[in-house]
């Protein structure tokens, strides 16, 4: 299995400092991997750097296989006389 863990942080533990060589490149594409790698979770092993990447692959799962229903409620504020 492969582990992203091992490419960002010293040692693989998401605990310890990003990796150095990480932190010094100036490979911005690179650095975006990183930030892309945050939200992909591993179901079997938790095995993730963000903590809301359950809720987050759950959204994009519905978004591109299955249905989602956003409501966006605004509650009217009541008119005030002078």
């Amino acid at each position: 299995m492969v582990n992203l863990n091992r490419v960002w942080f010293t040692a693989g533990d998401p605990k310890k400092p990003l990796n150095p060589a990480i932190v010094d490149t100036s490979n911005w594409p690179l650095r975006g991997l990183f930030w892309l790698a945050r939200d992909f979770y591993d179901k079997d092993t938790f095995a993730t750097i963000e903590p809301d990447a359950p809720e987050l692959k759950a959204i994009r799962d519905h978004l591109e296989h299955k249905y989602l229903k956003v409501h966006d409620v605004v509650i009217p504020q009541r008119a005030t006389r002078q």
